[in-house]
């Protein structure tokens, strides 16, 4: 979760002639928020890595989907489960890693207009994490790059609509 401009821009930078598409799903540019809003972050993300050293990532997980999904999929049982269940596999110590490296994010927005590849900037209408007027931000600093936001769906877009994300996904391949 967020890393994806972040290590892909830089891929797209040093692989000029190997890279030939990119797709950014449920990711963002830009470093932590200044004032009150990077604060919150700072707060829920620490509240997190407490939540998952005292209780397990299991508890982590089920505070954290709160935030992930929309109200109208908390109740779809599999897909909770399935996500749950993506977050048991890592570690307590890698989840700690991936906190840092978020809390300590720096603004990649200037590397966006090099990307020369096609882009895919795909993202839910309800994703508290890349909210969509970041991807259109991002999208726009993209040359010829493709702009798909999902309607009912959170941060978690392959999983919460694999289909839709599928579809997306060969539509813009297909574009060549």
């Amino acid at each position: 979760e967020g890393c994806g401009v972040r290590k892909n821009s830089r891929l797209v930078g040093v692989n000029k002639d190997t890279v030939t598409r990119l797709a950014l799903l449920d990711t963002g540019c830009r470093a932590i928020a200044q004032g009150a809003p990077g604060e919150r972050e700072r707060r829920e993300r620490a509240r997190l890595l407490e939540l998952a050293r005292r209780e397990g990532l299991r508890a982590m997980a089920l505070s954290w989907i709160n935030t992930l999904l929309p109200p109208a999929r908390l109740g779809d049982a599999a897909l909770v489960d399935s996500i749950v269940q993506m977050v048991e596999r890592k570690s307590v110590d890698i989840f700690a890693r991936q906190v840092n490296a978020l809390l300590n994010r720096s603004d990649e927005s200037s590397l966006l207009p090099g990307i020369r590849c096609p882009v895919l900037v795909l993202s839910g209408c309800s994703d508290p994490l890349s909210r969509p007027e970041a991807n259109h931000e991002m999208a726009a600093a993209i040359s010829g790059s493709h702009l798909a936001i999902l309607q009912e769906c959170g941060h978690m877009a392959p999983q919460e609509q694999p289909g839709e994300v599928n579809r997306c996904l060969s539509e813009w391949l297909e574009r060549g």
